[in-house]
Order: C-alpha cells, then sequence, then structure tokens
C-alpha cells in the first residue's frame, strides 16, 4: 500500500463523488494492472488529477510522457 493511500482515496472521493465527471484517455485506456488511466475533469472544469497532485497525495509520473504531464508539473 502506498504512504497516505486512505487518505488519498478519502481526498478523491470527497472531491467527486456524487458528481458527473469527465474522463479522457491520453492512449491506453488501462495499465498492466488494469487500473484506468484517464484525465477526470469536474463540472466546474477542474482536473481532479492536479487536485490531488496540488493536496499532497499524489505526484507527477516523470517516466512516462504524456499530453498534460507539463500541467502537471507546474
Amino acid at each position: 500500500s502506498e504512504p497516505f493511500g486512505d487518505a488519498a482515496t478519502s481526498f478523491m472521493k470527497r472531491l467527486v463523488e456524487g458528481q458527473i465527471v469527465r474522463l479522457e484517455y491520453d492512449g491506453a485506456a488501462k495499465d498492466q494492472y488494469n487500473r484506468t488511466l484517464a484525465y477526470v475533469f469536474l463540472p466546474d472544469g477542474r482536473l481532479a488529477n492536479v487536485e490531488i497532485i496540488k493536496a499532497g497525495f499524489a505526484e507527477t509520473y516523470r517516466r512516462f510522457e504524456y499530453r498534460l504531464k507539463p500541467d502537471f508539473f507546474a
């Protein structure tokens, strides 16, 4: 289990629960562990992926290239 995994799950749940979000894919939709790989856009336009990074519960993958990588580093 990842450090702060439960806190990260709780944060994301509070952020998206009960809302209709838009998923946008950038390559494969699943990884080798069958996890969904998507950008998660909230109804207000914020990107949930960026919000969890800002909150300190996630970090930007450096190993792979993806379209919004510069936004995640910002």
